[in-house]
């Protein structure tokens, strides 16, 4: 009998040769692997050395703490800034209380029933010493005698009296008149006849025309009225 021949009848199967995995494929599979062992490997240590920095800049990063105040210096800084705000109200306490005295001055100047009306002998007194009567506020009269380039746009010369006289001869205490605005005596023109409230303001020496020397009060004036010309 012929064993070799085939025969569909017989039971079983045929066995399939087992296929070989080339080495090449063992190599790249190995080494690929081996990468991605490395690439986690340097994902780790970078996440581990940023978390170490990120720690120690943390840890070196100075830290301020606002000095607590204690109750004494509560009471210090209070105190200081209490004595503060009295000094500047005494300041401005000052500052106002001038402001008003000087306004107050100012407007006494304005008001004729301030100012002295005095005799002739009273009169005849200032003139003889007038630096002893400095400041006193007193009315008089006059008849102008020079009112020109001589005496300036400020001042003018007078014959003065005490007492409201209508003729030129009646008047005969000399005097300098000045005014601290010149507008003042702007209209004051040589023989009128004035009214003058006036402060004293001391004796003048001064030069005249003939080239001597003279000394006379000086008054400033603070209100002038013409009441004629003679």
């Amino acid at each position: 009998m012929d064993n070799s021949k085939f025969d569909p009848n017989r039971s079983g199967s045929a066995s399939t040769p087992e296929k070989k995995i080339p080495g090449w494929a063992w190599a790249a599979g190995i080494i690929l692997i081996i990468g991605l062992l490395w690439v986690v490997g340097t994902i780790i240590d970078f996440d581990q050395s940023s978390e170490s920095e990120t720690v120690a800049t943390a840890t070196t990063t100075p830290t301020t703490t606002k000095p607590q105040l204690t109750d004494a210096d509560r009471e210090k800084y209070g105190r200081q800034a209490q004595e503060r705000a009295a000094a500047s109200a005494s300041q401005a306490a000052a500052a106002e209380a001038s402001r008003q005295a000087a306004a107050a001055a100012q407007a006494a100047k304005m008001d004729p029933s301030t100012y002295e009306r005095i005799d002739e002998r009273s009169f005849a007194e200032i003139v003889r010493n007038a630096d002893a009567h400095k400041n006193r506020k007193i009315v008089i009269y006059g008849n102008v005698v020079q009112a020109d380039a001589g005496t300036g746009t400020s001042r003018f010369r007078a014959n003065t009296a005490a007492t409201q006289y209508w003729n030129w001869y009646d008047f005969d205490q000399n005097a300098i008149i000045s005014a601290n605005d010149p507008a003042l005596v702007s209209r004051v023109l040589e023989d009128d006849l004035v009214e003058m409230f006036v402060e004293v303001k001391g004796a003048l020496s001064y030069s005249t025309t003939l080239g001597g020397e003279t000394t006379a009060p000086e008054f400033t004036i603070n209100m002038l009225n013409v009441y004629g010309s003679d």
